[in-house]
């Protein structure tokens, strides 16, 4: 919470600042504290709805269901769930180094996530 205390005191007030993620530009002026890695990573993956119609996803879709579906193993998860404008978000939690980075090309995503939960 920021305090404005640079106004007179009948219009001071507090504001809630979303410092999103370990990077954020906002973070430092919330809170001196510096993130840590946990040693785990999890990129979101989305499918947009028109996409959710097609065929070949239709398996994919239905494994999901109406909500979410949670598949999980030591340290390793894969969590999709379908919003209400038929949007699949998809987060994948894996053990990482401090440094790892997922390429941002679909394809290339595609192929690292795929050989990553093979088993």
């Amino acid at each position: 919470m920021i305090k404005v205390s640079n106004v007179a005191e009948r219009e001071r007030q507090c504001h809630l600042v979303g410092a999103d993620g370990a990077n954020s530009s906002v973070r430092p002026l919330v809170s001196p504290v510096l993130p840590t890695h946990t040693g785990v990573t999890g990129p979101e993956i989305s499918i947009a709805p028109e996409d959710t119609k097609k065929p070949e996803l239709q398996d994919a879709v239905e494994l999901v269901g109406r909500v979410s579906m949670f598949s999980l193993r030591p340290r390793e998860e894969i969590s999709p769930k379908l919003d209400g404008d038929d949007h699949i978000r998809t987060y994948a939690w894996f053990p990482t180094p401090a440094d790892w980075t997922l390429a941002s090309h679909p394809a290339e995503v595609r192929k690292v996530l795929l050989e990553m939960f093979k088993e």
